[in-house]
């Protein structure tokens, strides 16, 4: 249930952007969403779906890229990807290069509107 703000502040963007530029319809939305989002594509396409009716983004197509989780050592720099449910289920996570587990988050929370198509 939690997409459907997120889904909301979507639309609100595509059709701000598309009356800025004249458009007469949106075409696409690209999405890249982080993997600790926890977001259900299937569910931001319903909401979609159904909040777009009557719009200029009625038939848009919302196009969503997953970014993984991405953490860098704060100890040797290492950068290292790690699988979500590593993450959520260990309970220390070790830089592969150094052993270390003093880390940050490179990537895996973002939520950004990549681009949207308009015509």
């Amino acid at each position: 249930m939690h997409e459907l703000p997120f889904t909301k502040n979507i639309l609100s963007i595509a059709l701000k952007f598309a009356e800025k530029n004249k458009a007469k319809k949106v075409k696409a939305i690209y999405l890249r969403i982080g993997v600790l989002r926890d977001m259900q594509e299937d569910w931001l396409r319903r909401y979609f779906a159904y909040i777009s009716k009557d719009t200029i983004a009625e038939e848009a197509r919302l196009y969503v890229m997953p970014e993984p989780l991405i953490l860098v050592c704060n100890n040797c720099g290492e950068q290292f990807g790690i699988d979500l449910q590593e993450f959520v289920d260990a309970d220390e996570i070790a830089c592969p290069a150094c052993k270390q587990s003093d880390y940050y988050m490179e990537s895996g929370t973002e939520f950004i509107i990549q681009s949207i198509e308009i015509e």
